[in-house]
């Protein structure tokens, strides 16, 4: 559905991503997990097109859409939710929700349907007449990714989701984008939380530096052996006070043991 290749982007023509590739496919979830800073969320912005690409590729549904403004990428049904939410404080819970819908025909953001997607979230269901500013961050989150489904993703993007929440609203959005993915929607999750995004997804790619450094079957990167040192940017066996083998095994047990739900 979604295929990067050899991509480069960043700000004022100094690249912050280089030479990515990777794939999503129909109704999958893959998780590009790395350290703050790593470029995952310049990588988000650029597949969106709110950053021009320096380089490399970008197919969407079979068509290139490199060049493709942020607007069309929306109407082929590429989404994006961005981190920080970024929710119309002064607007009410179904006014937020209808704006996601822009992009769609007349008569096709009725009240009614923006009632049918605020549905699916519990904690916005009896809140439609509420201002999204004085929601809790967790609920902004929900508010977030309902006005991204407004538009009837194909794809949707999701810039760290978890970023700030509770540990239980963590696990809350976490089962949310495992029921979208069940339901056909295909995810590029961009997360901090390696452990969590891991545990729910179909294939993980791990970025450090702008660039790809492990990807495959998300078992496959859970069982690396160095999935530690490149999650947490170190430099192979040289981990602080020599202990960067047995911290690396530990690490990674610790990633086995919660996909397994140990």
């Amino acid at each position: 559905m979604l295929e990067i290749s050899g991509l480069a982007a960043g700000y004022d023509g100094r690249a912050v991503i280089s030479d990515v590739s990777l794939t999503v496919g129909a109704g999958e979830i893959v998780a590009l997990i790395g350290a703050n800073g790593a470029g995952k969320s310049t990588l988000a912005r650029t597949v969106s097109g709110l950053l021009p690409a320096l380089a490399g590729r970008i197919t969407f549904q079979g068509q290139d859409i490199t060049q493709a403004n942020p607007a069309a990428r929306v109407r082929a049904g590429l989404i994006h939710v961005p981190e920080g939410r970024q929710v119309f404080a002064g607007l009410t819970v179904a006014e937020n929700i209808e704006l996601g819908g822009y992009t769609l025909g007349a008569g096709e953001t009725s009240f009614e349907q923006v009632r049918a997607v605020a549905a699916r979230f519990e904690a916005l269901a009896n809140r439609m007449g509420a201002y999204a500013g004085n929601l809790s961050g967790g609920q902004q989150q929900m508010l977030a990714i309902a006005r991204g489904l407004m538009a009837r993703p194909r794809l949707l993007i999701l810039d760290e989701p978890s970023l700030g929440l509770a540990p239980s609203l963590v696990a809350e959005i976490f089962r949310l984008v495992g029921q979208l993915r069940d339901q056909g929607i295909a995810i590029l999750l961009s997360e901090q939380n390696a452990r969590m995004s891991l545990r729910i997804a179909d294939h993980g790619v791990v970025i450090e530096n702008g660039r790809v450094v492990l990807s495959g079957a998300a078992q496959a990167v859970l069982d690396a052996p160095d999935i530690a040192a490149r999650y947490l940017g170190l430099d192979g066996g040289a981990a602080v006070g020599g202990m960067g083998g047995s911290f690396r095994a530990r690490f990674a047990d610790e990633l086995r043991r919660t996909a397994r739900g140990d």
